[in-house]
């Protein structure tokens, strides 16, 4: 008999933690149908969003929708290498994550610097002038920013121009539901007048990728509702035969990328018990059988 690992060989001799991180490596994905279905749908609406401005990808956690925005990019980057050859300037999408505040509610100044950053690619030689005191660049064209120096305001001006500056197809914000949080009604529609002002200056649409809360945000804002897309990234339910059967057809994947010598069976004799840890999120699933604590068990028992 002979058994196929779906890893190098070498890696049995390497300790728990290296083997780990070559089975949770981000750079390898699993493509499950749920999540080819709303890559497609995605991928699609952000190349030709046909008067959009808010595109919502919207999921449990631990669905994978950081996956999703991975893969999202690296595709529309491909496709567009010979574009951005012919005009450096450009960056075809935008990638950034809305940071849950601390203590209080979302921080705008500092949501606006990080996209600025973002879009500020130092490496393209086609540069961007900021007229702000506390927005300059050094020696070596480094965009630098005096948090202290320059206001909101002066900082919100600077990222429309720049998005207006780079034409991305789209501003992607992972953890869209941060900016919601601990906000109260009359606030939480403050938030969402300034996505739609700024979708409206830079003609830029937003993808936002986040949990159902988003759908809160539309309940306050029926004029943004009208131009958003929202695409569904459900997890795998236990009532659907199909579901269950897709469900093991990537676990199985899972336990053969496992360097361990021997092959835990896990579709054939703990499926369930991994969908009960999962509820059928293959994010969660993938850091659960990647924990530390997981590796350390089955490199003994061996």
């Amino acid at each position: 008999m002979v058994i196929q690992y779906g890893f190098p060989r070498e890696l049995l001799d390497q300790p728990p933690q290296e083997r780990k991180n070559f089975f949770k490596n981000p750079d390898v994905t699993f493509m499950h149908r749920n999540l080819l279905t709303v890559f497609n749908k995605a991928h699609r609406i952000i190349l030709e969003p046909a008067g959009t401005s808010i595109i919502l990808v919207i999921g449990p956690s631990g669905v994978g929708k950081s996956t999703l925005l991975r893969l999202l990019y690296k595709k529309i980057i491909e496709q567009s290498i010979a574009n951005m050859k012919i005009n450096p300037g450009w960056i075809p999408i935008v990638c950034v994550e809305a940071r849950a505040p601390g203590k209080g509610t979302f921080r705008w100044k500092s949501f606006y610097e990080i996209i600025l950053k973002a879009v500020d690619e130092p490496e393209i030689q086609q540069k961007i002038s900021y007229n702000d005191n506390g927005i300059r660049r050094d020696s070596d064209g480094k965009l630098i920013i005096n948090t202290r120096r320059t206001t909101e305001d002066a900082l919100r001006l600077a990222m429309e121009n720049a998005l207006i500056h780079r034409k991305p197809y789209t501003l992607a914000v992972d953890e869209f539901q941060h900016i919601g949080k601990m906000a109260g009604v009359e606030l939480l529609q403050a938030h969402m007048d300034c996505v739609k002002s700024a979708v409206n200056i830079t003609k830029v649409p937003w993808t936002g990728f986040g949990t159902y809360q988003l759908l809160d945000f539309l309940e306050l804002s029926p004029q943004l509702s009208r131009r958003t897309k929202i695409i569904h990234f459900p997890r795998y339910c236990l009532e659907s035969d199909e579901d269950i059967k897709e469900f093991k057809r990537i676990l199985e994947h899972f336990q053969y990328r496992m360097p361990l010598l021997k092959t835990p069976l896990l579709k054939e004799e703990y499926w369930e018990f991994c969908y009960e840890r999962s509820i059928g999120n293959f994010g969660t699933l993938r850091d659960w059988l990647g924990s530390i604590q997981f590796w350390q068990k089955y490199s003994n028992s061996q």
